[in-house]
This record gives structure tokens, C-alpha cells and sequence, in this order.
């Protein structure tokens, strides 16, 4: 899931589209969760556990498919 602050629905659309997304991109218009979250920088990635913990958080662009993102953020979450 995705959390677009601040930017029109439209523009976050097409970017989405542009790309391939086919995960949730949920809306922040007034950027609330951006600064109960702290961003400081996009893209910024939050890892969450199943049970709402935060695991960790990524600043920049990061190849999220890879095999050593996907054993990263499973060692994070069986850690939990």
C-alpha cells in the first residue's frame, strides 16, 4: 500500500498507471500521516508489521522485488 500526501488524486492516478501499480494508493491531503510518520524525504518506505509495529523505514528508491528486499523484509517480520 501506497500513502500519496498531498497531491491530487488525478496525478497520483496516472503516475500509478504509468507505472503498473496494482496495490492501494491511499490519499493524505492534509499530509497527516506523513507527519505522524516523520517524512522526511519521498519515496519513504515504512515496513509494518501484521500487528501495526513499525519495523523499520527506508529513505529513497529501493527495487522492493529483488530477492534480498523479499528475505530482508521477511526476516523483519518473523522477527515480530
Amino acid at each position: 500500500m501506497v500513502v500519496d500526501p498531498g497531491e491530487r488524486r488525478a496525478a497520483v492516478q496516472k503516475f500509478a498507471d504509468d507505472f503498473g501499480w496494482s496495490f492501494d494508493v491511499l490519499m493524505d491531503p492534509h499530509q497527516r500521516v506523513a507527519k505522524e510518520y516523520g517524512v522526511r524525504g519521498h519515496p519513504m518506505t515504512f515496513i509494518i508489521s501484521p500487528k501495526g509495529k513499525l519495523l523499520g523505514t527506508v529513505i529513497g528508491f529501493r527495487d522492493w522485488s529483488s530477492p534480498t528486499a523479499y528475505a530482508l523484509v521477511n526476516s523483519l517480520m518473523s522477527n515480530d
